[in-house]
C-alpha cells in the first residue's frame, strides 16, 4: 500500500501509514 501511496503522489509519501491508507482508500 505505501508504494502505491507513493506513487499516486509524492506528497502522500510523507504522511504516515495511517495517512497512506486514507490516500489509497481515497482513489483505488
Amino acid at each position: 500500500l505505501f508504494l502505491r501511496a507513493t506513487m499516486t503522489g509524492g506528497d502522500d509519501n510523507v504522511l504516515r501509514p495511517m495517512a497512506t491508507s486514507n490516500v489509497v482508500r481515497r482513489q483505488p
